[in-house]
């Protein structure tokens, strides 16, 4: 009697420590998987991020898509019916990484598989609901990544290294490896181009064109520059896909033997600056010995071109940290230099140091009629629009000393924010005033003593806009007076480091991330999402958000999020 109550007890001490245990498994999958998705209140393609793609590593072909997996700017999406890019899959979309290694569609299950520097994700929508299983536990060499991917009609195959790794092909639970596998047919994604056989003798049957040569496996453009081969694949169409190690894609067509060059994406990742206006020009930071480029973007369009700095004459690094407009021209500033495009001439030319630019980091550009005004931390110049020179202003000897945080430009008033004062250029009359003196500061006269630091500044058609320690305070051009937009408890007392404002929406970045405020309703919600990183700048469209951050473009539908 006393051996059953024991296997009794045995019995029922495992069934409570099985549940146990399947209750912490299920408590840490569903947290893992929380985690690497967005907020359930938006739609998978609600947020969207452009990068640059770095080496192309995969193709595979879905039913309605060729997917194509980058080195560092999550998964392309082209439409086999639609003939056009379609927007990325990338951590926005709960992709655990954004640097894809290798990628598979499995037909007869419809998933969608991305291996990545840290994991293997899969998602039966092929779009969100992304599952990921981290490398650890597959057994593999620290360093060794998966670098094809394939299924048969039982399993899902994955090569790292030297090794097969046999899947379950619904859940990628791992199986076994071996160093061949056990199956005939697989139907395998592409991989790097040394697992492909006679690529060298398929793409000499081929031209490429838009100006460029192909040798062997090396991609010629029409400046000179070279790019090899990465990974080849055929679709059921007899299309040929090629990837490069600069991001370019050639799509080869099976009966005019041509290759077409396809460029996705951003030609820098670490956006600093964008033009408010669509197409716009990006540009950003570079590191030392990168010559640098800047790209003009219409996302809505798919439309992505690269300006190259080792390909521009007259430019030495094309590194940018503002941006404007002028006519035909677009200005873009950098450490000590402005390089200015020409458009219409197609044409680059370098003002620095010689023409009087302020040193340092230029950061803002103000244009008016006749001048573009330029600042860097501790100068600001007027740059002669025709001449392309500086012009002696009053206001540039009344700064000194003075850590200069932003510029804004409304009605021939300059407005100035430094560290400790917010001040009003008039440029007819050349007179420089701190903002208490100009118009009615009634509605803002409690706060005027405390207010003692001042932030981003940005101006529309009739007010202008100041983030202060005291608040989001505003001034109206039209009626001459102050007024409190926002308590500076809706961004924590941060820095201010943007501002935007569309009808009675503000937003406001911070290092904490972006706040959205309706003036009228206080109403405020926090967006802080890992993937978003730091934001430099920010441009606010009728349904679109676009952020300019150090992860790339985002684009965010916010109107959506009302």
């Amino acid at each position: 009697m006393a051996t059953i109550i024991a296997k009794t007890n045995f019995g029922r001490h495992n069934t409570i420590y099985h549940r146990y245990w399947k209750w912490i498994f299920t408590f840490v999958s569903i947290h893992y998987f929380v985690i690497c998705q967005p907020n359930s209140r938006h739609d998978p393609f609600d947020w969207v991020i452009f990068r640059k793609p770095g080496a192309i590593r995969s193709f595979t072909e879905g039913f309605s898509y060729i997917y194509i997996g980058t080195e560092s700017a999550g998964i392309y999406r082209y439409s086999i019916y639609g003939h056009r890019f379609e927007v990325p899959i990338t951590r926005a979309q709960g992709l655990s990484s954004n640097e894809i290694t290798a990628i598979h569609f499995d037909k007869r299950t419809g998933t969608l598989w991305a291996a990545t520097d840290e994991s293997l994700d899969y998602t039966y929508t092929r779009e969100g609901n992304w599952s990921s299983k981290r490398l650890d536990n597959y057994n593999l060499l620290s360093g060794v990544k998966i670098e094809q991917l394939g299924s048969s009609k039982n399993y899902l195959w994955a090569l790292a290294g030297t090794l097969y790794l046999k899947l379950d092909r619904l859940s990628g639970i791992f199986l076994g490896s071996m160093p061949f596998p056990d199956e005939m047919e697989i139907n395998w994604s592409s991989g790097p181009i040394r697992y492909a056989e006679g690529v060298d003798d398929l793409l000499m049957e081929y031209t490429v064109m838009d100006g460029w040569l192909l040798n062997l496996d090396t991609f010629i453009s029409p400046f000179g520059k070279t790019v090899r081969a990465t990974t080849i694949y055929k679709s059921s169409t007899n299309a040929l896909w090629v990837g490069s190690d600069s991001g370019i894609i050639f799509q080869g067509d099976p009966y005019m033997k041509s290759f077409y060059p396809l460029t996705y994406g951003l030609a820098n990742t670490d956006v600093q600056a964008m033009t408010y206006e669509f197409p716009s020009w990006l540009g950003g930071r570079t590191h030392p010995g990168d010559p640098g480029a800047v790209t003009l973007v219409d996302p809505e369009r798919g439309y992505f071109t690269w300006f190259e700095g080792e390909t521009a004459i007259n430019v030495d690094q094309l590194e940018v940290f503002g941006n404007c407009s002028v006519e035909n021209e677009v200005w873009f500033g950098g450490q000590n230099a402005i390089y200015v495009y020409n458009q219409k001439d197609d044409f680059w030319r370098t003002l620095d140091a010689a023409r009087g630019l302020p040193i340092g980091r230029i950061k803002a550009l103000e244009p008016d009629t006749h001048f573009v005004w330029v600042a860097s931390a501790y100068e600001i110049k007027k740059i002669n629009i025709k001449t392309k020179r500086s012009e002696a202003s009053t206001l540039s000897g009344s700064l000194q000393n003075n850590f200069i945080h932003d510029i804004a430009l409304i009605n021939n008033k300059l407005w100035v924010s430094t560290e400790y004062m917010l001040l009003c250029y008039d440029i007819d009359s050349e007179t420089l005033l701190p903002f208490r003196h100009v118009g009615n500061v009634d509605a803002i006269n409690d706060r005027l003593e405390p207010m003692t630091r001042f932030f981003a500044l940005h101006a529309d058609e009739t007010k202008l806009y100041a983030g202060t320690n005291q608040g989001i305070i505003a001034y109206n051009n039209v009626n001459s007076s102050w007024e409190v937009i926002a308590e500076p408890t809706i961004y924590n007392n941060d820095f201010v480091k943007e501002l935007n404002v569309y009808k009675k929406q503000l937003f406001i970045i911070t290092e904490r991330g972006l706040t959205r405020m309706h003036m009228k309703k206080q109403f405020q919600r926090q967006y802080n999402y890992p993937f978003i990183g730091i934001v430099n700048d920010l441009y606010v469209t009728r349904d679109r958000l676009w952020l300019a951050t150090d992860n790339g473009l985002i684009q965010f539908s916010w109107k959506k999020d009302l």
